[in-house]
């Protein structure tokens, strides 16, 4: 899967990554104390979209850095899609 491929090569690259294979698990995550610098989530995904998952997780963490990730290269609706380039 994605993640998995994404959390390796973040791994690889010296990042301290913490995956979840649903959004209500991040966001019980984040609803805790664990650290978390950011949040990098897909934007399609069964049972919650990612423009849903990050607004979620800003009311529990205002200020918590996000990346969207997306198969296709619409990208409406993305909150500051297009805003800045890597």
């Amino acid at each position: 899967m994605v993640r998995n491929t994404v959390a390796r090569s973040l791994i690889e690259m010296g990042a301290a990554v913490t995956a979840f294979e649903k959004p209500a698990e991040a966001l019980a995550f984040l609803a805790g104390p664990g650290k978390a610098d950011l949040l990098l989530t897909g934007v399609v995904m069964p049972e919650m979209d990612g423009t849903e998952l990050g607004a979620r997780a800003a009311q529990l963490r205002p200020g918590l850095k996000m990346v969207y990730m997306k198969g296709g290269i619409n990208v409406r609706g993305v909150p500051g899609a297009g805003r800045r380039s890597i």
